[in-house]
């Protein structure tokens, strides 16, 4: 099974849809800041598009993702950029994610002292970082790396591949 959270009304084919709103192409109606309504290991890919900035508490969530997974799912995020003004402009949203952030959920830094053991009961493997610029010729610019360590509005999002390890 795949799954797409906070879905809204943008129907992703070939997966299954999930929002809290009971929208048109809605397909499980559910809070999922409480849980995900699916079956342990029974998700093979998850993808969410500017849905994980809106969830109050990650950790759950994440955990929550680990549940449904198979070991070497692929999870997708892709969400605002910490350093761009669309993190910040739409008050719905609560979390900020940074290229770091899913750190905090890989035990080969936790476990390690690299970073802090809060104890998460998931495992998730960062394959690949990229981002989305705010125009095409963007891309093409050199020292982005330095552009966005020092400036605001470099990178418009920041997308994530994930790969669950169970």
């Amino acid at each position: 099974m795949k799954i797409n959270l906070g879905s809204g009304n943008i129907r992703k084919e070939g997966y299954t849809n999930l929002d809290i709103l009971p929208l048109k192409n809605v397909d499980i109606v559910c809070d999922l800041s409480k849980n995900i309504p699916l079956s342990e290991n029974s998700v093979e890919s998850v993808y969410a598009s500017h849905f994980f900035e809106h969830v109050n508490y990650l950790p759950h969530l994440m955990e929550e993702i680990y549940r449904v997974c198979r070991n070497g799912s692929i999870v997708e995020v892709i969400c605002p950029y910490f350093k761009s003004n669309g993190a910040f402009k739409d008050p719905t949203h609560v979390t900020f994610i940074t290229e770091n952030t899913f750190d905090y959920f890989n035990k080969e830094y936790t476990e390690s002292g690299k970073l802090p053991n809060y104890n998460f009961k998931c495992d998730f493997r960062v394959k690949e970082i990229t981002y989305i610029w705010p125009c095409r010729k963007m891309k093409y610019l050199p020292f982005k790396g330095l552009l966005r360590k020092y400036f605001w509005n470099i990178a418009h999002s920041i997308c994530f591949k994930l790969i669950v390890i169970k």
